[in-house]
């Protein structure tokens, strides 16, 4: 059934949204023209790559300053554990040097100036 009045809104709105339509369109099609569709998806491609590629650099650097951070940080200990053994008597040290090996988790091994070994802790 149609109906009874004709408006000339129903119509003007029915052609502005046509010509929104046609605009849209247009406008899709003049972006995609500029820009084919094989040079975007290298370009999503190759981006993605670079991405993996500097992950791969930043880890690698990362690990290297935890490497250098552990060793600096043995270097201490091993300054400190040294420490302690001098302060302390000549008869006490292998006790010593057992109490740090135990606290520490590491196996320590004391030489004197002629390099023979006077205490080794997993002995």
């Amino acid at each position: 059934m149609e109906p009874d009045i004709d408006s000339p809104r129903n119509s003007a709105v029915s052609i502005d949204l046509t010509r929104d339509e046609e605009d849209a369109r247009a406008l899709s099609l003049r972006w995609s023209a500029r820009v084919s569709l094989t040079p975007r998806i290298l370009f999503v491609n190759v981006f993605a790559l670079a991405m993996l590629a500097g992950g791969f650099f930043y880890l690698d650097s990362y690990r290297s300053r935890i490497v250098d951070g552990r060793v600096t940080q043995s270097i201490r200990e091993a300054r400190l554990v040294a420490e302690a053994i001098v302060a302390v008597p000549q008869k006490q040290r292998p006790d010593l040097a057992l109490k740090l090996a135990q606290d520490m988790g590491a196996r320590l091994r004391i030489y004197d100036k002629d390099a023979k070994l006077i205490i080794d802790t997993r002995a």
